[in-house]
């Protein structure tokens, strides 16, 4: 059945909820680089034996082939691939740049994961001067592409030379870009592609609440604003920690909570193991992980809550990260994917970064970064800002939250006055028709059509 929702979005409604049918413009932004042979030269700007760059029509992106990356195993030379533009480029009313990367390997090995030294960095280079984007691989799984998207508040993963500013874009001319990786040795043989470079590529930006734990101060004190405003959260669930004391929610106050129209996500089914399903002491066995998600997705189903089954949370620690070895990282991927994960969201993402909706994917992506975890530091002002940038770029934003107090916050808290204050100014951005607040499964599902 056709219909409107409370932002006038027309919607499908079907068994398992409501798809969007959204008629908001997707962008797909500006290519400033291809790798073609029409628009520049590729060639190696470094000498290490073995360090190599080369269009390669065999693996694509979005259609076109892209630029493949060979690391050598010479651990004194740091590897700068280039592409040489024919005819200058101009970055004029750049707001966001968009960066596609395809890893073999995000573990000490691969040498691409650290954050952001030891990360690789694009150059987009003057006679003069360079702007550096930091392309950290911390949480994205191997063997997958991800589009790394770069605005002027990434203070941490944007990097300038030669006096340049992000004011400076708007009045360079680029001559070449250049693919640095300062930590090569033993990387040889985790290649690296990178795909269509792209600007100001954007839809109606989004947000998404992700509340992590089912605590109880989440129905008595957030709950409460949430219904203020009219907005919808997903609520990441430790199966066990239900009703497990009267610090965590009921059954019935979780069951209300989807019943009004809030999501269930899986966090952890067992809430005794803490470690995060890359311990290999926790989970000793692909199996032990596997039945664990599963054990939480049959909690959803006996209970009816069927919006967000399928999608997860990095519970405690990040599943995909440098510490981590290859082996394990492929068994826990393994794992989610048999147990019928979708995706799955992590707490935060380098510089809090927000994801990207509009650019080109080749496939859903199975990891979603986070952009802001709120700890008992972050201001009101924090999450306004974040909301507002979600808006100006037309990309996605992912808050989670634990606990609510009304005083005095600890760790993982935010008193409820600041909630509110930021909840009350996401409301008016979506009055305003600047933003849509979804639960994350519903922005997934639209943009990716899983």
């Amino acid at each position: 059945m056709l219909t409107t929702d409370a932002n006038n979005n027309t919607v499908l409604v079907v068994a398992g909820g409501v798809v969007r049918l959204s008629e908001d413009t997707k962008d797909t932004g500006g290519v400033i680089c291809d790798w073609s042979t029409r628009s520049g030269a590729l060639s190696m700007a470094s000498t290490g034996t073995g360090d190599d760059i080369a269009l390669d029509s065999t693996v694509l992106y979005a259609g076109r082939p892209t630029a493949k990356l060979t690391f050598s195993s010479d651990a004194s030379s740091t590897y700068i691939g280039r592409f040489t533009f024919t005819n200058g480029l101009s970055l004029k009313d750049i707001l966001s740049i968009q960066i596609p990367l395809h890893i073999t390997s995000n573990a000490s090995a691969g040498n691409i994961a650290g954050e952001p030294s030891y990360a690789l960095q694009i150059w987009l280079k003057t006679a003069t001067g360079q702007v550096r984007l930091h392309c950290s691989a911390t949480s994205i799984p191997p063997d997958s592409w991800h589009v790394f998207s770069f605005g002027e508040d990434n203070t941490t993963h944007v990097t300038f030379a030669g006096g340049y500013t992000w004011a400076s874009l708007q009045t360079e001319t680029f001559t070449a870009i250049d693919i640095v990786q300062t930590t090569i040795a033993e990387s040889a043989n985790y290649p690296v592609h990178v795909g269509q470079i792209r600007t100001n590529a954007k839809t109606r930006g989004r947000v998404s609440i992700r509340m992590d734990g089912e605590y109880i101060s989440q129905y008595t004190l957030i709950k409460p604003i949430l219904d203020t405003y009219g907005l919808k959260v997903s609520l990441a669930i430790v199966g066990e920690g239900i009703g497990a004391s009267a610090s965590y929610m009921t059954l019935a106050q979780v069951d209300q909570m989807y019943s009004e129209g809030h999501e269930c996500i899986h966090h952890t089914y067992d809430n005794a193991l803490t470690g995060g399903y890359v311990n290999a002491t926790d989970w000793p066995t692909a199996l032990a992980i596997t039945n664990d998600v599963k054990a939480g997705f049959d909690l959803f189903n006996t209970n009816s809550w069927r919006r967000g089954l399928g999608f997860a949370v990095e519970g405690y620690v990040s599943l995909f990260k440098a510490s981590t070895t290859d082996a394990r990282q492929d068994l826990v991927y393994g794992a989610l994917r048999a147990a019928g994960v979708r995706a799955f969201v992590s707490g935060t993402g380098p510089g809090a970064m927000l994801h990207s909706l509009a650019c080109p994917v080749n496939e859903p992506p199975f990891a979603v970064r986070g952009t802001l975890q709120v700890t008992n530091t972050t201001t009101a002002a924090d999450v306004i800002a974040l909301i507002d940038r979600a808006e100006l770029l037309g990309e996605w934003a992912i808050i989670t939250l634990h606990r609510a107090v009304a005083s005095s916050p600890g760790s993982l808290e935010m008193t409820t006055a600041n909630i509110d204050t930021w909840a009350s100014h996401l409301r008016s951005r979506i009055d305003a028709g600047g933003i849509i607040c979804d639960p994350i499964s519903t922005v997934y599902k639209e943009f990716y059509r899983t």
